[in-house]
């Protein structure tokens, strides 16, 4: 929210450029559907297509409504802070060909991920009624992508003094082939918590989205991400998103504090 689609042109280059929306909207990461030449060369402004998974799973139907293109280099410099290609967010742009589409989506299937049990994928709106329900007002959200360690327990519970309830949500879309799997990753969190945690103040769910690695801009997209949630609060941690030594250690908190007071999560 509020998005109901894939970005167009204007949509896409005022957030590379300004790291926000037209109507300024605060948005740190720009939501395009990025296609190939061949599928360019046949999809056709106000047609509807599906969109599937590489196993030709349906998932969503779209009305194209624009077809452009982009400056890949800018995109990637503002966005990512490098055009290097050995970074894994701005090599999976640049390997692809420069088509982009946009249009609003109708959800038919909802993908979920093999190898994790589907009751940790819990829609936003959903969500906020499990908040409501438990009466907590404020809500801390915990971004991962690795295990949680010593470090991480601690930060987790000193959250948990001063807020209603914790959502701990990893992500569990592509990664890189490196990180630790996320079916491995989620069988640690399952036994950290019911073990070491309150779980009367703790829900695990996942988020079901690919890493960017773009550190200080994807730290901004995570808290509008949960904020979207329900949450009233999120954890930024060293580094945020990070990869490499693309990013200093604190710049992700610094962008956030730049931009917290329209961001209605702190």
């Amino acid at each position: 929210s509020p998005l109901a689609g894939f970005m167009n042109k204007k949509t896409a280059e005022s957030v590379i450029e300004n790291m926000q929306m037209p109507d300024g909207t605060i948005w740190a990461i720009p939501i395009v559907l990025q296609i190939t030449d061949t599928d360019n060369a046949v999809v056709n402004v106000g047609e509807e297509i599906a969109l599937t998974t590489n196993n030709d799973v349906l998932i969503a139907i779209m009305k194209v409504e624009e077809k452009f293109e982009l400056d890949i280099d800018n995109y990637c410099q503002k966005v990512y802070k490098t055009t290097d290609i050995t970074h894994p967010g701005v090599k999976h742009i640049k390997e692809s060909d420069n088509n982009f589409i946009a249009g609003e989506i109708e959800l038919i299937n909802r993908p979920e991920k093999e190898n994790i049990d589907s009751k940790y994928f819990i829609d936003p709106v959903n969500t906020r009624a499990i908040f409501k329900e438990k009466k907590w007002n404020t809500i801390v959200a915990f971004q991962t992508r690795n295990p949680i360690h010593r470090a991480h327990e601690y930060l987790l519970k000193c959250a948990l003094e001063s807020v209603d309830g914790l959502l701990v949500h990893p992500l569990v879309g592509e990664t890189k082939p490196d990180d630790i799997p996320a079916d491995t990753r989620m069988k640690c969190y399952e036994v950290l918590l019911q073990r070491y945690f309150n779980m009367d103040k703790t829900i695990l769910s996942v988020l079901p989205m690919a890493m960017r690695y773009a550190g200080p801009r994807e730290a901004v997209h995570h808290m509008i991400v949960r904020k979207n949630y329900g949450c009233t609060h999120m954890i930024i941690g060293r580094d945020h998103a990070g990869v490499g030594d693309y990013y200093g250690t604190y710049e992700a908190q610094e962008l956030v504090n730049s931009v917290l007071g329209k961001l209605d999560i702190v």
